[in-house]
């Protein structure tokens, strides 16, 4: 964890309305660059033949920008990405003297878990409103 920014429960969920449509759309950008992977493969097989054609590589590179600067968003926020296609993210939290994530998905309402650092999405709490 590089900046050391820790959130609230109400600071996370503050941001909920502002994440949830990067994520929506981060999500719907990394389902548009499925298709580019069979493409890379078939590049890669045919490498020592002379390669050849990349499809349409404009759309391609708008949308490896698009997912750069939602990514870079994220960093810059201290927020972990941890899964794409289901917009998983953690906050980095304390609880009782020690670092913790407050766990959400895009298709939640809200925070409503947490985990350790070590526990992963598998190892999820209820939150106390109170926190």
């Amino acid at each position: 964890m590089k900046d050391n920014k820790f959130y609230t429960l109400k600071e996370a969920r503050s941001l909920i309305s502002e994440l949830r449509p990067k994520l929506q759309n981060l999500s719907r950008i990394w389902e548009e660059l499925a298709p580019y992977s069979d493409q890379f493969e078939e590049l890669k097989r045919n490498a020592d033949k002379g390669g050849g054609t990349f499809g349409d590589l404009k759309h391609y590179y708008s949308y490896i920008l698009q997912l750069n600067d939602t990514v870079n968003y994220l960093k810059k926020m201290n927020i972990e990405l941890k899964d794409i296609s289901k917009g998983l993210i953690d906050f980095p939290s304390l609880r009782d003297g020690r670092v913790v994530f407050l766990c959400w998905k895009m298709d939640e309402e809200t925070i409503t878990h947490w985990h350790e650092v070590k526990d992963g999405f598998s190892g999820r709490k209820e939150c106390e409103e109170e926190e």
